[in-house]
């Protein structure tokens, strides 16, 4: 047999069955290995054991080979344990595999129970472990969508502050009468008054000497010179001008963007990340998400990625997006992100086709 056999090598030659009812348990432990042949006693470490044999580590001056009769001393769940057995394999990193002779009947049941005790607490312990790095990172997602929104709102209330103070300077400008004498500038009462930031556009001084009605015409839109004044243009009678003229157009298609849209088919939900689905239906659909009734519980929370798997008109779609809300325990909002520009304008398509049929 060869001296340095590894570990997976020895593992390879145990039976089957033995390897499935007698598995090994990660454990952390002192222990003492006593060599028989040698008359020695080394300190080491226990990092796992089963029913057949047992993993050390830290024997520093075990002589290079196998089939040495030895003696092993531990502790296990407050239990002592000594028990003898044969080297089977070492290696470069003064680890050696131990396996059993024959054990009492009473020892033997003492040792499948603590390493019973053993196993149940690994298992105890990973998911605590799985579930503590899944609330870290919830809350990792939780404060990075509150610091988002912190910015985006003063940057949206700031942009609407901008958008009400133009419009309100261009209802001023507009809307205040300017009344003087013909060819002759308006006086510093007859303008406006600044409550708001008026722009007004800037004409050479040569310009207005020569011709100041052509500059007022330029500064305050009219319709037909009056006796004795000029009568500002009517809001909204020049197209142009109009708020309904100035705003921009929106298509059908984008004023549908945000709509949802009832719906009723079948659909899978993939949870990307513990590689598991879920069945359940489709309430609703949009462009940018979709209400899923599950026929399990949702398992997770959100900020979770997924990728959405339904078929509708005779249209297969896989659409990847993150759970943006839980209304109860079957019933969640999808968000789809980074919709390839072909998907999206499948997907507009159908919902463009179905709103047709709803009004028709």
């Amino acid at each position: 047999m060869d001296a340095r056999e590894t570990p997976s090598g020895f593992a390879a030659r145990e039976p089957e069955q033995d390897r499935r009812s007698m598995p090994r348990c990660a454990v952390e432990a002192e222990a003492v290995l006593q060599v028989v042949s040698q008359g020695i006693r080394l300190p080491c470490s226990l990092v796992e054991v089963s029913l057949t044999g047992c993993r050390l580590r830290g024997v520093q001056r075990l002589k290079a080979g196998s089939q040495q009769r030895v003696e092993v001393s531990f502790k296990l769940r407050g239990l002592a344990f000594r028990l003898s057995g044969v080297t089977q394999w070492t290696d470069d990193h003064s680890t050696v595999g131990i396996q059993f002779g024959d054990i009492a009947a009473r020892r033997r049941d003492e040792l499948a129970e603590a390493l019973c005790e053993v196993e149940a607490e690994n298992i105890a312990k990973a998911a605590k472990e799985a579930a503590e790095k899944e609330a870290s990172a919830k809350k990792e997602a939780e404060a990075q969508f509150a610091l988002n929104s912190a910015v985006e709102v003063p940057l949206v209330e700031s942009q609407r502050a901008e958008n009400a103070v133009n419009s309100q300077a261009e209802d001023v400008a507009v809307n205040q009468p300017s009344v003087h004498a013909p060819g002759a500038l308006p006086t510093a009462e007859a303008l406006p008054h600044p409550t708001a930031p008026v722009r007004l556009q800037t004409l050479p001084v040569s310009a207005v000497a020569r011709d100041p009605d052509a500059v007022l015409a330029e500064l305050f839109p009219i319709k037909r010179p009056l006796a004795g004044c000029l009568q500002p243009e009517a809001p909204g009678q020049n197209g142009s001008n109009s708020p309904a003229a100035q705003a921009p157009k929106r298509s059908r298609r984008e004023r549908r963007a945000q709509s949802r849209h009832t719906v009723d088919t079948s659909a899978v939900i993939y949870l990307v990340n513990i590689a598991a689905r879920l069945n359940g239906r489709i309430l609703d659909l949009s462009l940018t998400g979709c209400r899923i009734h599950t026929d399990d519980p949702f398992p997770v929370g959100i900020y979770t990625r997924v990728e959405t798997e339904f078929q509708l008109e005779g249209l297969p779609f896989r659409l990847g997006g993150v759970i943006q809300s839980i209304h109860n325990k079957n019933l969640v909002g999808v968000r789809f992100l980074d919709l390839g520009e072909r998907k999206r304008e499948q997907l507009a398509q159908l919902i463009e086709e179905i709103e047709e049929m709803r009004d028709s």
